[in-house]
């Protein structure tokens, strides 16, 4: 051990600095916080609080990090880890914390400014979290709630007609492989159809260039926004798992979310994603169909549950009108 080391072991640290010594200790090995306390009775670095990157999501929290002082490469990248160590577990508290009220936050942050239509709102929070889930909206605020969950997500792409078939670069369908594809249309050409339905009904695109066959992964949920659905046929309606009609929306003036939580809520939904919630055998028994299961399901990931709730049987049953 070095002489400055061993003189550093007789420093005694402040009350606050203790406290932010504990915090960080419980993000890191015993081993390294036993290093870090070193360091802070060195004052080779000292502790200093850094803002959690919401606003409306969650109370302002703060947490503690490290600072070095003048100290050699080793030593400011073993406090570069030790603060990626601490802002992932405050990240993985938060989004917990976060969970508890997700549901109706993500909710009502579908276009704030809509008052009512929470029905439809609910449908497109189980969307976000949902395998391969397909809706189509009508009506005046169809493409309001399109561009709104578009925007929630944490892959999504906006399109049109024009970008449903494969060009040089690839289909909007492919580029949103296990996210979310939004689609504003108000008529589609039947080679676009084709595409649309590989995707929704196969989870691939595919197309050829030459004599050069390629089949593309496409397994996104599909959200489409149309003025009237009246503009196309059943065939093409029967592809959507929900049809929903917009009407009669209620509108008043609302704040917006940051940046900051849009990013936040973005991560947390990609966090729901990997989730894979069991379904226990007496509450499978309760689910009739393989529609009923698939939202089942992303009502527990919508809430960061590993396990399936009877409340999510509820939900997903109230969504389908069962």
């Amino acid at each position: 051990m070095k002489f400055k080391d061993l003189l550093a072991g007789f420093r005694k640290l402040d009350e606050d600095t203790e406290y932010n010594l504990n915090h960080i200790g419980s993000y890191i090995t015993p081993a390294e916080k036993e290093r870090v306390e070193l360091l802070l009775r060195g004052k080779q670095a000292k502790c200093k609080d850094e803002d959690f990157p919401v606003e409306q999501c969650l109370p302002e929290s703060s947490y503690p990090i490290l600072k070095p002082a003048e100290v050699d490469d080793e030593t400011k990248q073993f406090i570069d880890n030790v603060n990626e160590k601490v802002r992932q577990g405050v990240w993985q508290e938060q989004l917990k914390e976060f969970s508890k009220h997700a549901k109706n936050f993500i909710e009502h942050n579908l276009a704030p400014e809509i008052t009512n239509l929470g029905n439809i709102k609910e449908v497109l929070a189980l969307q976000l979290t949902a395998d391969r889930f397909h809706v189509l909206l009508q009506g005046e605020a169809a493409e309001q709630l399109a561009r709104a969950a578009a925007s929630l997500s944490p892959k999504a792409m906006l399109g049109g007609a024009g970008d449903v078939l494969p060009d040089k670069d690839k289909s909007i369908l492919a580029k949103t492989d296990q996210g979310l594809c939004c689609l504003l249309l108000d008529s589609l050409k039947p080679g676009a159809r084709t595409a649309l339905y590989e995707a929704m009904e196969h989870g691939f695109v595919s197309h050829d260039w030459g004599i050069q066959h390629e089949r593309l992964p496409a397994a996104t949920s599909v959200l489409v926004a149309t003025k009237k659905a009246k503009a196309f046929d059943r065939t093409f309606l029967s592809r959507f798992h929900l049809v929903l009609d917009t009407k009669g929306v209620k509108r008043e003036k609302a704040k917006p979310l940051s940046t900051k939580d849009v990013q936040f809520v973005q991560r947390y939904l990609a966090a729901a994603k990997q989730l894979q919630p069991k379904v226990s055998d007496e509450l499978e028994e309760g689910l009739k169909t393989p529609l009923a299961e698939k939202l089942t399901i992303a009502a527990a990931k919508l809430e960061l549950r590993e396990e399936v709730l009877r409340r999510d049987v509820e939900e997903a049953a109230s969504v389908l009108g069962e």
